[in-house]
Parts: structure tokens; C-alpha cells; sequence
């Protein structure tokens, strides 16, 4: 199924057209924030960022993934929540639930996942925005900013699997691309 639904994903995001602005951080205003996790609870450092961004006067927009039937997280205007009930069979969010996310067109998109998240992908090619940046994975092209984090991923130390914060390499991503998003000079 995953083959299926990412063909059509790569389909839609290929007719994707969008006017490419490179904006210094202190020129952006408006932040679309992709991530997934199975944890809410446990993303405090995310949430850390956007009430630092909103302190920065950024208008910052998280839509996470939770790979669950149904979330407990209520979904707010700025905290947009995707859960399995949400989706159609090829991924796809359902645009009543995700409504609020259209109310912006954004100068960045950070996408915090490591792997291919079909749902939050279609976010990307539905919604309005300047620049896109994220993680480099496999046979998925539809970034202008590209950090690759393999080498650094796999010689990462973990003694109980259980360990692993998911949330922790999402915060080591995003302080990177945030640092590289501070050099960028606005044209």
C-alpha cells in the first residue's frame, strides 16, 4: 500500500508549482512545522520552539502525524493534529480537519520527519508556500534545503532502544536548519 500512496503523493507534489523565495530567519514570518510522533506528550522541546518563534513575532502553524487510529490531542488552529482517522485510503488528510492549515501562505516549511510520512508529504503539496527544507531521504526530491543526517544517525549511540526520544532528533534537525536559515541573506 505504502508504494501505491507514495506514487500518488510524488505525482501530486511534481505538478506542485510555487514561486521559490529564499527569506533570511529574521525576514520570515510565517512557519509550517511537519513532524510526526506517536508521543504527543513527549514533544515538549517542539513545543519549546514555537513559543520562542511566537516570541520572535512568528507566526508558526505544527501539524503533526500520529500514527494511531485516534488521537486524545485536540487539534487547535496552530497545533494541527493527523491521526489514521483523518486520512483516505492513498494518505491524503481530510481538508475539513486540516482547514486551518490553508489560512497562511508560509515563507518556510520544516519538515521534521526522517522517513517518507505520506499524509504530512500531501500537506506539502496542498498548502501555499516559498521554500521548503528538510531531511534527506530516499527517492523523495521536493526540497529546495536539504540537510543529510545518515552518517550522523547511524554512528548515534543508543543503549536501550527504548531510550530513544523521537523527539530529540527532531530538535537536533530543527536547530540545524534553523541555524542555516539565520546565514541565508534575503534577496
Amino acid at each position: 500500500m505504502a508504494s501505491i500512496r507514495e506514487y500518488f503523493l510524488k505525482k501530486k507534489l511534481n505538478k506542485k508549482y510555487y514561486n521559490l523565495i529564499y527569506k533570511s530567519w529574521s525576514d520570515v514570518e510565517n512557519i509550517l512545522l511537519l513532524f510526526n510522533s506517536d508521543y504527543l506528550e513527549k514533544n515538549s522541546e517542539i513545543k519549546t520552539f514555537i513559543k520562542q518563534g511566537k516570541n520572535e513575532n512568528k507566526n508558526i502553524v505544527a501539524c503533526c502525524f500520529v500514527n494511531k487510529k485516534k488521537s486524545d490531542t485536540p487539534t487547535l488552529d496552530d497545533y494541527v493534529v493527523i491521526d489514521k482517522s483523518n486520512i483516505n485510503l492513498l494518505g491524503k488528510p481530510d481538508v475539513n480537519h486540516i482547514g486551518s492549515i490553508f489560512n497562511y501562505k508560509y515563507d518556510v516549511i520544516i519538515d521534521l520527519t526522517e522517513d517518507i510520512v505520506v499524509p504530512l508529504a500531501y500537506i506539502m503539496a496542498m498548502v501555499e508556500y516559498n521554500f521548503a527544507c528538510g531531511v534527506k531521504k530516499d527517492n523523495f526530491n521536493f526540497y529546495d534545503f536539504v540537510l543529510d543526517f545518515t552518517s550522523q544517525r547511524e554512528s548515534m549511540e543508543v543503549k536501550d532502544p527504548d531510550d530513544i526520544n523521537e523527539s530529540h532528533f527532531s530538535v537536533i534537525i530543527l536547530e540545524q536548519i534553523v541555524k542555516y536559515l539565520k546565514m541565508v541573506k534575503s534577496k
